[in-house]
């Protein structure tokens, strides 16, 4: 059984020939104060599950049932590749998925799935939030079982995470339009983006990816510009109205899948005014994402005097100084990170990528630029080649962490990649 091949025959041993979806809705006219962390975390957990196959893991949530058949949300590149998969519930019992159904029929169809099991033992079912009333600087919430270090299949353990929305989007790939900046590990694909009153509000799968350009070495070690790919510490969800809008569309039958309309009063950020070192940096964050570089980089650096220990400031502060080509202060930054959290995959990633791109004499500068234009090899200094030196441990330090993290996607291939490039040069 492929599970990504088939969209709607997978699931007729369970669904009548004709049925409409029924939905229903929780409207409360008052508002509701927030939940705190504890009691959302309390929420998430039964709700969550493990999806593990041979070949890799990701998580999912629990949406609806049918008598003693159980519907789980997930993505669609979690459940795409192997053969059978097994499901994992928060009380360590395990299930067969029995079928499914796949929105990812296309290429740019939204990545979601859902799952099937069946079980004599009572799940709860996961409240939906009305994604289309979020706002930029909301908090919000994932719980997810990640593969970190030596934790992989059903021994993962799970983890809850804090952040807040920077920005929602429109018409992005694979409906990816709910961005934000909690963190996200490996075996996280699939995991419930909550809201602060404890309701789903995204099915979480993607981490941000920017471009930048490097001179890398080719076989006969030529050098020329290479476009590489690197994680922004940003990460990416499909909104639940953008599952319910879709879901809405077929004949998948759920006797009852729960969408809370419910106002809440949030402790929203203040970030007309922001007084806090936290507000300061959530609003930095907001101005990266709306591009305005030289805005984040204020706030951050106002944060970083406020506290002058706040890993994730140093961070960010550090990719803008490395786009800008200020590589000296970006790799004091990421000496900072590294210093503080000496796990960051990502400022290992960025202090290699300035490291080598560092251009500490002009003669270099002159060399690089004739290089790429006349194809020529370069006349490489000692110092360069300590630069390159260093630059090879920080990208073998952050695959190595990348790896531990569970994730071995484009970021790590893209490391291993980047290190042959530069061994052979």
């Amino acid at each position: 059984m492929n599970l990504g091949l088939s969209r709607v025959n997978w699931l007729s041993s369970w669904l009548p020939a004709t049925v409409t979806l029924f939905i229903a809705v929780i409207t409360q006219p008052l508002l509701v104060m927030a939940k705190t962390p504890v009691e959302i975390a309390e929420i998430a957990k039964p709700v969550t599950v493990q999806i593990n196959s041979e070949i890799g893991g990701g998580s999912g949530f629990i949406v609806a049932k049918d008598q003693n058949t159980y519907l789980v949300l997930t993505n669609n590149h979690v459940i795409q590749k192997a053969s059978t998969y097994i499901i994992y519930t928060s009380d360590g019992k395990k299930y067969p998925v029995i079928g499914g159904i796949s929105f990812h029929t296309e290429p740019n169809n939204i990545d979601l799935a859902v799952v099937l099991f069946k079980s004599l033992n009572n799940y709860q079912t996961a409240n939906l939030g009305n994604s289309d009333r979020l706002k930029v600087g909301e908090p919000i919430y994932i719980y997810g079982y990640p593969a970190t270090g030596s934790s992989t299949g059903s021994e993962r353990q799970s983890e809850f995470v804090a952040g807040n929305i920077t920005s929602i989007r429109k018409n992005e790939a694979q409906g990816y339009n709910l961005r934000f900046n909690a963190l996200s590990w490996g075996g996280m694909s699939g995991s419930p983006v909550i809201d602060g009153n404890g309701r789903v509000v995204g099915i979480n799968g993607q981490g941000d990816l920017g471009l930048t350009k490097v001179l890398l070495p080719d076989a006969s070690g030529k050098l020329s510009p290479v476009v590489v790919g690197i994680p922004t510490g940003f990460h990416a969800a499909i909104p639940t109205n953008t599952f319910l809008d879709v879901v809405s569309q077929t004949k998948l039958a759920i006797s009852k899948l729960k969408v809370d309309n419910t106002n809440i009063k949030n402790s929203q950020p203040q970030l007309t005014h922001p007084q806090s070192a936290e507000d300061l940096y959530i609003k930095g964050l907001i101005h990266v994402e709306q591009g305005d570089k030289q805005g984040a980089i204020t706030d951050f650096t106002t944060v970083i005097a406020l506290q002058p220990h706040h890993t994730l400031a140093h961070l960010h502060r550090g990719m803008i100084l490395y786009e800008q080509k200020k590589n000296q202060e970006a790799i004091a930054d990421y000496n900072q990170v590294i210093r503080l959290n000496p796990n960051n995959s990502i400022a290992y990633y960025y202090r290699g990528l300035a490291r080598y791109q560092q251009e500490t004499k002009p003669e270099i500068t002159k060399d690089y630029t004739y290089l790429v234009s006349e194809d020529s090899k370069p006349s490489v200094t000692s110092h360069t080649i300590d630069n390159k030196h260093q630059a090879i441990e920080d990208f073998q330090k952050a695959t190595e962490l990348l790896k531990k993290q569970g994730n071995d996607g484009y970021s790590y291939q893209n490391l291993l990649d980047l290190i042959q490039k530069l061994n052979r040069k």
